[in-house]
Order: C-alpha cells, then sequence, then structure tokens
C-alpha cells in the first residue's frame, strides 16, 4: 500500500496567520504600559478569585462589578494553573483574541462573497483599531474575537455552535447582544427549521449558569457597574451631553499619523457603509448595533469613556467591505473597496510606544503599601491602580461601581456621605475636584483627618484619620 503524504498547510494561509499573530503582538506589545484604570479593578477581581477570596474586589464583600464575567474567569484560569501573574496572562489573552478576530472576520467576509484580498485587510483593520491598542485591560479585544468567532459559525449555518458562541459573546459584555439579535431575529421570522430551538438551548447552556449564580450571589443579572454609571450621570458631576461630540473625538484617533485632522473623512467613509449596507451590503447588522448602541447610552444618560466608541470604530473597518452592496456593479468597485481598506489600515496602524512611567496612583498606593495596615480602608473616586497596588486594604468606592451603597448617594448628591461611617484614608487631588472631593474639605467632620505622605503625581494626595 502506499503511504499518504501528510497535508500541509497552504504557505499562503500560514502566511496569512503568521501577518494576524505579528499585527496581534505588536499591538498588545505597543499597549502594554497603557492599561486604562478600569483595567486594574479587573485585574484585582482576578486576584481575589484566584486566592479564594470569591467575586469581590474587597475580600468578603461579593459584587458583580465587572462588565465582563468571561474576561475574569479566562484571566483566572491560567493564573490559577501556572505561575502567570494577572499583567501576563491579560497579554496572553488579548494577543490570542486579537489574532482570532483577525482571522474570524476576515473568514466571515469570505463567506458573505466578499473578495479574499479586501477580506484580509479589514481583517488586520480590525486588529489594529486604535481603540483595540488604548483598551489593554478590558473586554474589548474578547468581545471582538466573540463576535467574529459567531459571525463564521452563523453564515456557515452552525447553530449549536453559533448558539454557544452568542452566549459567550454575552458574557463578554451583555451589549453584544444587539449584533446577535440583529443577526439572529431576520432568519429566524422567516424560518421553521429545528434549529430554532437549537441555538437558544445552546446559547442557554453557556449563559443560564451564570445567571443563576449571580441572581444567587449578588442579587442582580446586570453588572453593578451600569446602576453605577447612571447614577453618575443622574448627580451632574460627570458630564452626560457630549456623547456624540466624543464619539467625534473617538473617530480622530484613525489619523494615528496626525496627517488628517478632522474625523470628517472617517464620517464619510461609515456614511457610505451605511448606503452600502442599505443595498444589501455585508456586515449591516454592525453598523446598525453602533447606532442603536450610541442612542441607547444617550437615552441612558451616563458618563461618555472611550470604549464606548467600540461598536462605531468596528463599523466603520467593516465600511469598506459594506460599500460593496452598491459598488459591486462597477467594475473597479473591489478594488476602490480594497484601497479605502488599505488606507483605513495605513491611517490607524500608527504604534508609538508611550514612555512608561508611574501615575499619581500608584505611587499614592506604594506609600499606603509601605504606610497603612492590611486592613486599612481607603475611601477614593477612580479604584483601578490604587485598588490593585493596595490589595487587600479595602476600597471604599465613591464613584460607585464597586460600593453599591454609594449609588443612592449619589442620585441624591449626597457627597459627603462617607463620612458617617469615615474610612482610614482618603485618596483626593490638590486642588479637590469642585463638584465631587470639595464638599468633603467643607464638612466639619473631615477635620479628623489631616494630610500625610509627599506629594504624588497628577495632583493626587491622601488624607488619614
Amino acid at each position: 500500500m502506499m503511504e499518504r503524504s501528510p497535508r500541509r498547510l497552504p504557505w499562503g494561509t500560514l502566511a496569512w496567520w503568521c501577518t494576524v499573530f505579528a499585527a496581534a503582538w505588536l499591538a498588545v506589545r505597543s499597549a502594554n504600559t497603557q492599561v486604562p484604570d478600569d483595567g486594574y479593578i479587573v485585574w484585582r477581581f482576578v486576584q481575589n478569585l484566584v486566592a479564594g477570596d470569591g467575586w469581590a474586589f474587597n475580600r468578603g464583600e461579593p459584587v458583580n462589578g465587572c462588565t465582563s464575567p468571561l474576561q475574569v474567569m479566562l484571566l483566572a484560569l491560567p493564573c490559577w494553573l501556572s505561575p502567570l501573574d494577572v499583567r501576563s496572562a491579560n497579554c496572553a489573552l488579548c494577543v490570542l483574541t486579537l489574532c482570532t478576530a483577525g482571522l474570524c472576520f476576515a473568514k466571515a467576509l469570505t463567506q458573505r462573497a466578499v473578495p479574499l484580498l479586501l477580506a484580509c485587510v479589514v481583517g488586520l483593520g480590525v486588529v489594529l483599531m486604535p481603540l483595540q491598542r488604548v483598551t489593554l485591560g478590558l473586554e474589548c479585544q474578547l468581545q471582538v474575537a466573540c463576535l467574529g468567532a459567531f459571525w463564521v459559525a452563523w453564515n456557515a449555518a452552525r447553530y449549536r455552535r453559533a448558539g454557544l458562541l452568542a452566549g459567550l459573546c454575552v458574557l463578554a459584555r451583555p451589549d453584544s447582544l444587539l449584533v446577535v439579535g440583529l443577526m439572529v431575529a431576520p432568519r429566524w421570522l422567516r424560518s421553521r427549521g429545528a434549529w430554532r430551538w437549537q441555538f437558544p438551548i445552546a446559547a442557554a447552556v453557556v449563559l443560564a449558569p451564570w445567571c443563576a449564580w449571580s441572581w444567587w450571589q449578588f442579587g442582580e443579572l446586570l453588572p453593578n457597574t451600569l446602576a453605577a454609571k447612571m447614577a453618575q450621570g443622574e448627580s451632574g458631576a460627570w458630564q452626560v451631553d457630549h456623547f456624540v461630540r466624543e464619539l467625534k473625538v473617538s473617530l480622530d484617533r484613525f489619523d494615528s499619523w496626525h496627517l488628517i485632522g478632522s474625523y470628517k473623512p472617517f464620517l464619510v467613509v461609515l456614511i457610505g457603509g451605511a448606503i452600502g449596507a442599505l443595498r444589501g451590503g455585508v456586515g449591516w447588522q454592525f453598523l446598525l448595533a453602533a447606532l442603536l448602541h450610541a442612542l441607547a447610552y444617550v437615552w441612558l444618560r451616563v458618563p461618555f469613556f472611550h470604549w464606548y466608541a467600540l461598536p462605531v470604530h468596528l463599523a466603520l473597518v467593516l465600511s469598506p467591505a459594506m460599500m460593496l452592496g452598491v459598488l459591486q456593479r462597477w467594475r473597479h468597485g473591489s478594488a476602490f473597496c480594497t484601497l479605502l481598506a488599505v488606507g483605513l489600515l495605513v491611517s490607524s496602524a500608527c504604534m508609538p510606544a508611550p514612555t512608561p512611567r508611574s501615575s499619581g496612583y500608584q505611587e499614592a498606593a506604594a506609600w499606603l503599601q509601605q504606610n497603612t495596615a492590611p486592613d486599612a480602608c481607603i475611601a477614593c473616586y477612580e479604584i483601578g491602580q490604587l485598588g490593585f497596588g493596595v490589595r487587600p486594604r479595602r476600597i471604599v468606592d465613591l464613584a460607585g461601581l464597586v460600593t453599591r451603597a454609594a449609588v443612592p448617594h449619589l442620585r441624591r448628591t449626597e457627597w459627603t456621605w462617607v463620612l458617617a461611617d469615615p474610612p482610614d484614608c482618603f485618596v483626593l487631588h490638590e486642588p479637590p475636584w469642585p463638584r465631587l472631593e470639595a464638599p468633603l474639605f467643607a464638612d466639619a467632620r473631615f477635620r479628623a483627618f489631616h494630610r500625610v505622605g509627599p506629594g504624588f503625581g497628577d495632583g493626587v494626595v491622601l488624607y488619614c484619620r
């Protein structure tokens, strides 16, 4: 009998995979020193979970304070099974999810008859989106990867697999339900196949255990972060009327070389994608989801955070492929869309490595670690870097993200509520933030606190009893 020669991976595929991996690795490497403050909140949850202290920011105080349960679990698992620290685990997860996102979006586009070269350029654009590089430590990369994998399974009519991945999308970030729902609903309404039950059952297999445990543990299904941010908006101390303006500023990130100087060309590309989507272009669900997402946040009147622009960024990157809906009859339509996608990629691909520096919160955390007891209680408004650096000390989150007791006080603009049961230390600013911190200094009960330690960067100061 003749021996079969082993199957070899085509060089084209191998080169494509290596290109995506190199782009993902460079993106993570360039962003590793600029983790957002909220990323450190996730990392403290992971550390407590691995240490056996439960799903909590403060030991013994369970709270659903992370937007992405899936991210916490995927970071905790390697930290529990190996000597990896949470920062290294996060870098590995980001590289893996960015690779998955690039490969899956390119594959999904080719499933929808998008030319291979255009699909590959758009896939690289997904990997190198500017927002991907400034949200390292958050769930953005994981959410995009889950959405891409779901899209591939959905296009292939693998409904049970798509259901499982849809559940993972929602666990990665609940607002992923917008894209999933927009993809599923039209086919659900037209079809009468058995998949109509296979899909939701598979999704429930993933979601039901978390939902049941979350309700039993926290008494709620949605993260506490949404209630906290709505309370912040109601308080009037956070700006909530500039959501659209901030989206425009966010689009400027695609001009990473600072050559264009305006968001308007990128807005034109988005409009072109919308026109193509109306004429049957691919990926219209992502564009409509971005619009609904922005409208929902405007209606909820929550403060803008830069990662809220992720759906708009993703829709922009996909817009050249959407335009095929109106340009496919033009002989050079595919080439034009490909060049446009290349232009977006080149415009956004600049990845300057920031100079590492310690923030004022990191400096204050180092001082508190050396000069306070492990059971000390510290109150502040921005809890990420500080909370990560002073663990296991208890944190009172005056912004309410992990301290649920703060939420009703924020709604009633009661800025000095914490002085009724005061902490050991306050981390504040000099000069004090007018709406949030100045009332503390004006309260007679605050006279029990005295300035300690040196002055730290970014105006951070400490007051202890």
